[in-house]
């Protein structure tokens, strides 16, 4: 709010002062998120290590998620031989960045230079489907620029995985720091993704290690986000906004 009067100042157009007081006094509630039964992780779930680290980025294929730190990270993966299956998936429009044509070339060699599983690429038709990946992934990754409420990140935790998220717009409001990693922010672009790049490739490495010694990731718990935490918020809501409308 301080930024945006800060703005408003040096507009030329005079806007309505009590505007900013109307929207201090707004009240925002989250997009409930749906509501899946919990599986925490049993001691038969680790009887057998798991060597490879599924990974899942799910976001739409546009410039503000980042494909090109997202690309800079399918290149470590593939030059390091890391342990590590990037699933790549989102809405894609007509005109996606030519990034992801590059990650989709990178990715295939990799699943076959360690003769493993290529990772789940593109549009996922099918919610179940969708449904089904988030349940087998162990973390999912977020090399975003811009979110609002980060609702792919959040559905993926609810479904088990584990969040991978930059210590910057939304996520550190309900995401605890152990699950943040430094994004860098400077004037060299290229710079910018190499250092955010191996921030990345250091935690995801640690929870491989972790997965590979039979020891359970993390998780989060985003209860105050669910249906039904958020339910009677929103009833109180607009039973308020309708007894206004009757005054």
């Amino acid at each position: 709010m301080q930024g945006t009067r800060e703005l408003l100042k040096k507009l030329p157009d005079q806007l309505p002062p009590e505007l900013l007081e109307r929207i201090e006094k707004s009240e925002v509630l989250p997009v409930p998120l749906e509501e899946f039964p919990f599986e925490p992780v049993t001691s038969a779930m680790l009887e057998r290590p798991k060597q490879i680290l599924d990974v899942v980025w799910n976001h739409r294929w546009e410039y503000d998620k980042g494909p090109k730190l997202l690309l800079c990270l399918a290149q470590a993966i593939l030059t390091q031989r890391l342990p590590i299956r990037l699933h790549v998936v989102g809405q894609q429009f007509r005109s996606s960045p030519a990034e992801f044509e590059k990650i989709a070339t990178l990715l295939e060699q990799h699943a076959a230079d360690l003769a493993i599983d290529q990772g789940s690429f593109g549009f996922v038709e099918k919610r179940e489907r969708y449904i089904s990946l988030l349940k087998r992934c162990e973390v999912v990754l977020s090399t975003a620029l811009h979110d609002f409420q980060g609702l792919a990140i959040q559905e993926a935790c609810t479904l088990g995985c584990t969040p991978l998220v930059p210590d910057a717009l939304v996520y550190p409001e309900y995401i605890d720091s152990k699950f943040l990693y430094t994004f860098n922010k400077g004037i060299n672009e290229s710079s910018e993704d190499e250092a955010n790049c191996a921030e990345i490739l250091k935690q995801l490495e640690i929870w491989q290690t972790m997965l590979a010694n039979n020891i359970a990731l993390p998780r989060v718990t985003l209860d105050d986000f669910s249906q039904k935490a958020l339910r009677p918020k929103y009833a109180e809501l607009l039973e308020r906004l309708f007894r206004a409308e009757k005054k």
